[in-house]
């Protein structure tokens, strides 16, 4: 599905500088929604195993790991890192080609091998200093905002006085707030993509007749999180993405395969039918498709991201919620010293 559009009309967003710090500023955190199934977290001395499981079960990516004990760690709130299910399947991956196990399925597989019974979450989690940053109910969207868009943090927790976690804001919150408020009139975002300068951009992507794990790969190793398939004339045709991960643990012909390197994308496209789950069109949107579409898709697809694309189709930028958030602000002076080194 390919969405056009955009507005020749005069936008109160600056062409030059989208920045709404002024508004954003105003809305604090403790305002904003709490997540309706409260938080799930993890233990740091979860099993891998273990850890996928839950992932699987709530039918969610990621989820903070809980306090972790160790004498280098300087962390003083109580969730300073998070798992990934993308993190969890290259791990998994990448054992099960070493081995001559037997190949029961993602879940199965992860139980029966010793080292994934013994490996923890903490023992596969990568330091980074920017990882989780904690925020007070007092802090602002404009900072949360900040962080999300120019600092590459995708998750913040909200914690009180004393370290305790009461809330936990997403990107994807994030934008429904903008969302929201834009549609109360605070501001406008009938900007097209290429006037934002959101248009064009580097897209990684990956062949239909690629492996599977290809696909994988290239977001564990780029740190994204999904990845336009492209046909031989580089025409988008699908995305994967790192809620794929939920596919792989719950079929056990998925995991198989593509641990054998048997499986390309358009294998594993075909087999996600057979199981019966519904493949969907990739969305894409053109270059004067405006901020405000672009939220709307997103919010209503439940998506983190979609694809600009030419007239023949074929992809020449990504949008991200991360993107979305980021030409939004610009950040002050001292920012980085206060939140992000803590000076």
């Amino acid at each position: 599905r390919r969405v056009h559009g955009g507005s020749n009309s005069s936008s109160r967003i600056r062409m030059a500088n989208l920045s709404l710090n002024n508004i954003f500023v105003k809305r604090k955190l403790e305002e904003i929604p709490k997540p309706p199934n409260g938080l799930i977290a993890l233990d740091p001395n979860t099993t891998l195993a273990r850890a996928a499981e839950i992932l699987s079960e709530n039918h969610i990516q990621s989820a903070p790991v809980s306090r972790i004990t160790s004498a280098e760690s300087s962390s003083e709130f109580q969730f300073p890192a998070v798992l990934d299910m993308i993190n969890v399947m290259s791990f998994i991956v990448k054992h099960a080609k070493t081995t001559s196990a037997p190949l029961g399925g993602f879940l199965d597989f992860a139980k029966e091998m010793e080292v994934f019974e013994k490996v923890t979450v903490q023992q596969v989690l990568q330091p980074s200093p920017n990882n989780m940053i904690p925020l007070t109910g007092a802090s602002t969207l404009l900072d949360a905002m900040l962080l999300m868009g120019h600092y590459n943090v995708r998750r913040i927790p909200v914690v009180d006085p004393t370290g305790q976690v009461e809330n936990y804001i997403t990107q994807m919150g994030v934008v429904k707030e903008i969302a929201a408020m834009c549609d109360r009139g605070d501001f406008s975002l009938d900007v097209p993509l290429e006037a934002a300068g959101l248009a064009t951009g580097n897209v990684l992507s990956v062949r239909e007749n690629s492996p599977f794990l290809d696909a994988f790969t290239v977001m564990d190793e780029r740190a994204i999180s999904g990845v336009p398939v492209v046909n031989e004339e580089g025409v988008v045709i699908a995305n994967i993405s790192a809620s794929d991960a939920h596919f792989v643990a719950r079929y056990p012909i998925l995991f198989e395969m593509i641990t054998r390197s048997h499986l390309t994308v358009s294998q594993y496209l075909e087999t996600l039918r057979e199981c019966g789950e519904q493949v969907r069109d990739p969305i894409t949107v053109g270059p004067t498709s405006s901020i405000k579409e672009v939220v709307g898709i997103m919010l209503n697809a439940r998506i983190h991201r979609v694809y600009v694309v030419d007239d023949k189709k074929r992809p020449i930028g990504v949008v991200s919620l991360g993107n979305i958030i980021k030409v939004l602000v610009e950040v002050p002076d001292q920012f980085f010293e206060k939140f992000v080194l803590g000076l």
